[in-house]
């Protein structure tokens, strides 16, 4: 029998399948929670897990904020220490680079600065980074799997008896506004760039505005916007409401970036008033369709505001 650390798990690594998967997004969007959350899950599991901080933007809403938690789950988090854990400089740890040029063998999670400023910090690494991707396309096309795409960045590539988590990946690799052919079972790509959205942020409230800010981020990142994670939320005010009036949103936005929704976040305290039903009935996202259902994480808040923090 599952346990929920188990389900936790799976879902984590159904919605996040990528050997690095970075997570942007505008102020207020949720990511370092959304972060946290996938780190923590599928840490404990077959791979290795390292979360890499590189918000530089908020002193008291980061990820290093957490690093004794992280390291007792067996999360390696990368960031700066001592001195400098609170700086709002644009520090990038030497370990970075070839965390993110690894390919198998380890999970990398990173918490990315979301406005257009902070977001430039990956940058330095889009050009290794789709360097890999077309590595892993035409390794793929000469295995002679299913015929490939023109473009290595669009969003087939192949494996035969595809997994749950590869067969995501066959709607993850296409950039802003690119055209995609049909979803099929995949050639795992060897990262993600993902927009966590928040509808209920004055810049991410209606789909122009989500599509807006894909824009820019994919530009100063120099990557593609994989997909986006719905995180509609007001906190602990949050409402079952509030949830999936925002899943709606970001899923026809996500139409309109012709990229998938890779997962919804509810707040744990939903729990007994949505269901997978609940966004099956009323989100009408593409992963919902085919059989495939969208992944809900069911996320315990664990960035705290410092009046709420215990002495």
């Amino acid at each position: 029998m599952l346990t929920a650390i188990d389900v936790a798990r799976e879902r984590a690594d159904r919605a996040f399948p990528a050997p690095v998967t970075i997570f942007t997004g505008y102020y207020g969007s949720g990511k370092t929670e959304v972060a946290l959350h996938a780190a923590t899950a599928l840490a404990g599991g077959p791979a290795p897990v390292t979360l890499i901080d590189l918000d530089f933007l908020k002193p008291v809403f980061r990820s290093r904020e957490l690093r004794t938690v992280l390291e007792a789950q067996g999360v390696r988090l990368v960031a700066p220490g001592g001195e400098l854990a609170a700086a709002d400089l644009p520090i990038v740890m030497p370990s970075v680079g070839p965390l993110l040029r690894a390919r198998t063998g380890q999970r990398t999670f990173v918490d990315l600065a979301g406005d257009a400023g902070g977001a430039r910090a990956i940058a330095q690494f889009a050009a290794v980074l789709e360097r890999l991707r077309a590595q892993a396309f035409h390794a793929c096309s000469a295995e002679g799997f299913a015929q490939a795409p023109a473009d290595p960045t669009s969003a087939t590539a192949c494996a035969q008896d595809a997994t749950p988590a590869a067969s995501a990946l066959a709607r993850n690799a296409v950039g802003v506004g690119a055209a995609s052919s049909s979803p099929r079972p995949a050639h795992p790509s060897p990262y993600d760039l993902l927009m966590v959205v928040n509808t209920l942020r004055p810049f991410a409230s209606t789909v122009e505005r989500i599509c807006n800010a894909a824009r820019e981020l994919s530009e100063v990142t120099r990557m593609p916007i994989s997909g986006l994670v719905a995180n509609t939320n007001l906190g602990p005010l949050t409402t079952s409401e509030m949830v999936l009036s925002g899943c709606s949103t970001v899923c026809a936005a996500a139409a309109a970036l012709n990229v998938p929704v890779r997962a919804v976040v509810v707040p744990e305290f939903l729990r007994d008033e949505l269901s997978s039903d609940s966004f099956n009935d009323s989100c009408g996202c593409p992963l919902t369709s085919a059989g495939d259902e969208l992944p809900i994480l069911w996320l315990h808040r664990r960035v705290l505001l410092p009046w709420e923090r215990a002495d």
